[in-house]
């Protein structure tokens, strides 16, 4: 369960530009009780809502983003047009 979000984050991070990398350890043993476990701090994540809230051009491609998503969920959008075919809406 929630195997993929790494993947998620990555493509967040990297692929969109939409999010900030605060610690990233994909090699975690989530299976081994006695693995090391990163954490990340109150402080760090401090940081790093202040880092994306200070950022207007990180502001305007989640807006961006926002807005190209809602389009698909719209009538005669990719996601409704999906829905629509397949009976769920």
């Amino acid at each position: 369960m929630y195997s993929e979000q790494p993947l998620n984050a990555f493509e967040m991070v990297v692929e969109l530009g939409l999010a900030i990398d605060l610690k990233s350890d994909y090699k975690i043993d989530t299976f081994n009780p006695g693995a090391n476990i990163v954490i990340v701090t109150a402080e760090e994540r401090e940081g790093g809502l202040r880092r994306v809230m200070e950022n207007n051009e990180d502001k305007a491609k989640a807006k961006e983003m926002s807005k190209m998503s809602r389009a698909t969920a719209t009538g005669g959008g990719s996601s409704y047009v999906d829905s629509c075919a397949s009976g769920t809406i």
